[in-house]
Parts: structure tokens; sequence; C-alpha cells
């Protein structure tokens, strides 16, 4: 898939050197009014409406759509509404994103702007981080989960295997079905 900003009205469609045909899907940014998509966009945040993935990623991609405002302060006002996304998932999701996609199109020090502007640094810091927590929680509880799988396969009492690690008798449970019935 090729994403065109709206500055580019028309492309060839294929890619033909002889041996290799490249026919990739196009999004033609120019076809979206980015005026009217930001204008539903900052309604639904503002009345703390769930966005669908589509919200997001037309939040994302806004800077690129058609639209009266230009490029550099339509990707502030992009990440001005993303901070007020109540779910703080998402929330971060848009801003790291906008930053990150921003850092293609915009200039150095229109992107110098946007970061000191909003202090980006620090809210991708704190994406980060929680990134690295839930990943490092995942780990621990697939770590306790191995551990239970190995015990049942000593035929270890599921009470024992309780006290051993972090995981709920209804879990050790479920995992000695599963063993059962491979």
């Amino acid at each position: 898939m090729v994403i065109y900003a709206a500055d580019v009205k028309n492309v060839s469609a294929t890619l033909d050197i002889g041996s290799l045909i490249y026919n990739p899907g196009k999004v033609m940014m120019a076809d979206y009014n980015g005026n009217e998509i930001y204008k539903k966009l900052s309604e639904k945040v503002k009345a703390a409406q769930e966005l669908t993935d589509v919200d997001m990623l037309n939040l994302i991609f806004l800077p690129l759509m058609s639209n009266t405002i230009p490029r550099n302060e339509l990707a502030v006002n992009s990440v001005k509404l993303a901070q007020t996304i109540q779910d703080t998932n998402k929330r971060n999701a848009c801003l790291a994103a906008s930053f990150a996609f921003a850092s293609k199109y915009l200039k150095e020090n229109e992107l110098e702007n946007l970061e000191e502007a909003l202090n980006m640094r620090n809210i991708l810091a704190e994406y980060i981080e929680e990134g690295i927590q839930e990943g490092m929680q995942q780990g621990r509880q697939e770590r306790e989960v191995e551990i239970a799988k190995n015990m049942l396969k000593d035929n270890e009492p599921i009470e024992k295997i309780v006290r051993y690690v972090r995981l709920d008798e209804s879990t050790i449970i479920r995992l000695k079905t599963n063993l059962n019935n491979e």
C-alpha cells in the first residue's frame, strides 16, 4: 500500500520494468476532506465518544489530507486533539504514531517546534515505559504458566502448584485440561 499526500493528484497504477511488475494498492489523500474529518473527530473527542480504529488512522493521517490549513499547523492541531482523547491507550497510540509519522513529512524546524510545543519527549517516554512494563508483566505470566505446565507434567498436585506459582487454581486446572487434550 502506498499513501500519497493531498498534493499528489494522479499517479501511475503500475510499475512495469519487464520481468517485474509492481502494482501496489494506493491511497490518495487528496480524496479525503481533512476539514470535515477534523471537525467530526473533534466533535467525537469532545463528546468523549469511543474512537474506532478508522478514527485513529484519520487523526494520524489528517495532515496529509486535502485541507485549508497548512500541513505543519494541522499536525500540531491533530496532536493537540489527540492529547484530549479519554482512553489512555488510544491517546498514547495516536500521539506516538502522529509524532513518528510527522517526522516523515515535516521539515526539521517544524518538527522541533511540534516537539517543543507539545513536550512529546515525555509523552513518548511514558508510552514506551508503559509498553515495557506490559511486556515484562506478560513475560512473567508466561513464565509462571510454563512452570505450572512443567509441574503438571511431573504430576505435582494442583495445591502445590498454586503455592509455587502466581496463578489461581482455575487457571491451573484449565492448563491441566489443555495438556491432557494435547
